[in-house]
This record gives structure tokens, sequence and C-alpha cells, in this order.
């Protein structure tokens, strides 16, 4: 008797110990790619995922970053399945929600890409001595591993602001 609870209570051992292996060489794959992500294809992901809302979610097709941050959110996390927008690589996904919300910041507040080797694409705003970089593709990331409802929209809420507040500082040293 006390042999076989000896058994069950290792193999729940074995059980836990490889899933947290498995979640820490997930999460590091997840981060590796970012990092590889290059920026000139932020466009065409962004791209493929503004098509999935249009066609999957088209009450919020034109709606502003910060209204379709709980979609987002949603997806990341799987509460609401992706609807074949890539089943088989979440991670694709995760890429393209990140460009989604940097490809609308860069286009409301002359944003640019550049390519960052630590943490992939980086947006730059501003200009010169007052220059910012964010990197939303990494935020993406980093929210389906760590994230807590409200955190996208926190991010895009206040990445506006910092937007805003870079171009107005380029704006006077110009």
């Amino acid at each position: 008797m006390i042999k076989g609870a000896l058994i069950v209570i290792l193999g729940i051992v074995c059980l836990l110990a490889f899933s947290v292996y498995y979640a820490r060489r997930c999460r590091a794959r997840l981060f590796k790619r970012v990092a590889s992500f290059p920026h000139t294809s932020v466009a065409a992901s962004a791209g493929k995922l503004r098509n999935y809302i249009s066609d999957h979610h088209p009450e919020i097709a034109n709606a502003s970053l910060e209204d379709t941050a709980p979609l987002l959110e949603e997806l990341i996390k799987g509460i609401v399945g992706p609807a074949r927008f890539d089943v088989s690589d979440n991670e694709a996904l995760v890429l393209a929600i990140g460009s989604y919300i940097g490809d609308g910041l860069a286009a409301d507040y002359s944003g640019r890409w550049h390519d960052s080797p630590e943490s992939g694409p980086a947006l730059v705003f501003g200009h010169g001595d007052a220059e910012l970089t964010m990197h939303p593709v990494e935020k993406a990331a980093a929210f389906r591993e760590f994230g807590t409802p409200g955190d996208l929209h926190a991010y895009i809420v206040a990445a506006r602001e910092i937007g805003r507040e870079m171009n107005n500082r380029a704006t006077a040293c110009s």
C-alpha cells in the first residue's frame, strides 16, 4: 500500500517537473522567435490580423486599438479561438497581435520600425534627442506568458501618450 502511494506521488512529481520544464522551454522558444522576427514582416503580419478581425469580428473592424484590446487579449490567451487564423502556430498569432498594435501606433504617431537583436522589432517614436523605443511584439509575447486582463489595454493607452509626447518633443526641437 505504501509502495503504491509512493509510486503515485513520484509520478505526480515527475509530471509536474516535466510540465515546468516544458513551459520554460516553450517560453524561451517564443521569446527567441520574437527576437528573430524581422521588422520588415510587421506590416504583412498586422495586415493578416486586420483581415481576420474584419472577417470574424466586423463589429470592431474599424475600432480604435483601445477598443480591440479585449479581443486581442482573448485571442492571445486562447479564450476565443483564432478561427483558422493560424491554428497550427499560436506564436504567429502573438507576432501578429504585437505587429497590429505597433503598426497602429506607428501610423498614429509617426513611429518607425527597426530591428533589435535582443527583442525583435522595435518601434521608435520621435527624432534626434527626443527619441524613444518601444517593443509591442515583445509586449504581446510577455502578455501571453505573464499578462492579466487589461494589460494590453493599459499598454496601448500608455504607448499612445508616449507617442503623442514624443511627437510634441520632436516638433519642439525642429
